[in-house]
């Protein structure tokens, strides 16, 4: 609680703690404070504080409000009491923590302080090592296709990553990198166009980790060499302005199975296009995706089934 002179101001109990959240909290911290008129009590006005109050200052004839919205540090608003009482600025100083005591005899008949103010506080900065989490992986040859590196897998080296904060890590000539002082959850994506000729993907991408500050994540990308199968297909080979196949190219088509399930493949769907529709080519190729992976599926087939889509402009 301050006066100010003309207004008693106090916070309300709600979210009322000295300390910040913890990270990942379900809702940021906020309260409500009171000001009272000294000469008109029964007009307090009520404002909702963007962050909890842990400390109140008399600056001037407005008052500072201290105390936490969200991990990020300490949020300072200013009240004005210059007509109707109101926030009109609010600030976040990053990284920066304190929890403080302060205690004062107060005069209510007087309205003045009767006391030196008493005061304890706590400022806490945090230490790199224990507040951050260092994110390490490796690029591994994935030689068994099964996304996870064994101990006769080897790293492939420069192969660029990329975080959604925009940082471009290469790895090293064992496959290896290193992010370092991460304080949340992770997501990373691997630029697929940097592997070596013929490699494909293993694992997802991106990938995305939950990090604990303080603690060391790891974070790995498998890739290994993909025979690719190309299979050219037409509008003859559809339905008339139809998405199904040919009974034909049907049968062809899921006679690929057993070729796909011998070795670590990618069948790659190339489309010459004569005129047909972009929208209608998009589903045709989603119609083949579907029925070779249905056929994959019910065969029981072990290897992973890659399957990528290209259109070729015949020229008329």
């Amino acid at each position: 609680m301050r006066f100010t002179g003309d207004y008693v101001v106090y916070g309300s109990r709600e979210n009322r703690r000295s300390s910040p959240p913890r990270p990942g909290a379900a809702e940021p911290l906020s309260a409500r404070v009171t000001a009272v008129p000294v000469d008109r009590p029964r007009s307090a006005v009520t404002v909702d504080a963007p962050h909890n109050v842990i400390r109140l200052e008399r600056a001037g004839r407005d008052v500072i409000l201290t105390g936490y919205r969200t991990e990020a540090g300490l949020s300072i608003s200013r009240l004005a009491l210059d007509g109707r009482p109101r926030i009109t600025q609010t600030e976040l100083l990053r990284n920066r923590f304190e929890s403080e005591n302060r205690s004062h005899a107060f005069n209510a008949l007087v309205g003045q302080e009767v006391s030196n103010l008493g005061s304890a506080a706590v400022r806490v900065v945090p230490d790199p090592t224990f507040d951050c989490t260092d994110i390490i992986g490796k690029v591994f040859d994935d030689r068994n296709v099964n996304g996870y590196q064994d101990q006769s897998e080897p790293g492939i080296p420069n192969v660029r990553l990329a975080t959604v904060r925009g940082l471009l890590v290469t790895t090293d000539a064992e496959g290896r990198f290193h992010v370092p002082c991460h304080g949340s959850n992770f997501l990373m994506k691997l630029d697929d166009r940097t592997l070596p000729s013929g490699y494909r993907l293993t694992t997802e991408n991106p990938r995305a980790v939950r990090v604990t500050r303080g603690k060391m994540v790891k974070l790995n990308f498998g890739a290994a060499i993909h025979r690719v199968i190309r299979v050219e297909v037409s509008d003859e080979a559809f339905s008339p302005n139809g998405t199904e196949l040919a009974p034909t190219w049907r049968e062809k088509l899921l006679a690929l199975t057993d070729e796909l399930d011998q070795a670590p493949s990618v069948i790659r769907f190339a489309y010459r296009r004569g005129g047909e529709a972009e929208n209608l080519i998009e589903d045709r190729f989603e119609a083949m995706n579907q029925l070779l992976r249905q056929h994959w599926k019910a065969e029981r087939r072990r290897a992973p089934l890659a399957v990528e889509f290209e259109t070729v402009e015949v020229a008329r």
